[in-house]
């Protein structure tokens, strides 16, 4: 736990300080709009500590190490390095990841609430709107940002509605497939990785 910790730490840091020389590179040329994307990495990686601290939520060093990865590849590769726009079907495998990702942070959310029902039905339902939600409240907030700054981010000018309501999609595919997983686990009592991951909050809250 102490070298996941440290790595979570390490990744931080280094994370940061490269997306502030970016930062800093972006202002000089009076881009605003990428500066604001560089910086927002920061808060964005330091959230479960944020989240830990002030709703006094227990997330341990290896969720906050699954969530800073998936972090680095979707906001510092696709954003900040432009993976999305460099590399064919990175956006939408990022997207995909993320419906998964969120089906994880559902999960977080029932337990630390102690809303986890027995109902296996209730449970997916959860998970699956609490995921369109958050892939919605993305699109939300980048099309506002493509407004504000008058930027194609969802790539509207040359695709239309096509790239947004796709992200949507395969966040929706990807938490899908987390259902599955969760409802063959629970039916069948097979020791898999999500129910590994529920055992483990569980004994953390304890």
């Amino acid at each position: 736990m102490k070298l996941i910790k440290m790595s979570n730490i390490i990744l931080i840091i280094i994370t940061s300080i490269i997306s502030l020389f970016y930062v800093v590179n972006d202002l000089m040329n009076n881009n605003i709009y990428d500066a604001l994307i560089a910086f927002s990495i920061v808060p964005v990686m330091l959230l479960p500590y944020i989240i830990r601290k002030i709703f006094k939520v227990k997330i341990n060093e290896t969720i906050i190490f699954t969530y800073l990865i998936f972090i680095f590849f979707g906001h510092f590769l696709g954003s900040i390095l432009n993976w999305y726009n460099t590399i064919e079907h990175y956006d939408k495998i990022t997207h995909l990841i993320s419906g998964i990702m969120t089906s994880f942070l559902a999960l977080i959310i029932l337990i630390s609430f102690k809303s986890y029902n027995s109902k296996k039905l209730f449970n997916i339902l959860f998970i699956i709107v609490f995921s369109l939600a958050i892939a919605s409240l993305w699109e939300m907030f980048e099309f506002t940002f493509d407004k504000l700054f008058s930027k194609d981010a969802q790539h509207v000018i040359t695709t239309g509605v096509d790239d947004t309501m796709l992200d949507i999609v395969m966040a929706f595919l990807g938490t899908i497939i987390f259902s599955i997983i969760y409802f063959v686990e629970e039916k069948t009592n097979y020791k898999g990785i999500i129910k590994a991951f529920i055992k483990e909050l569980n004994d953390d809250g304890k």
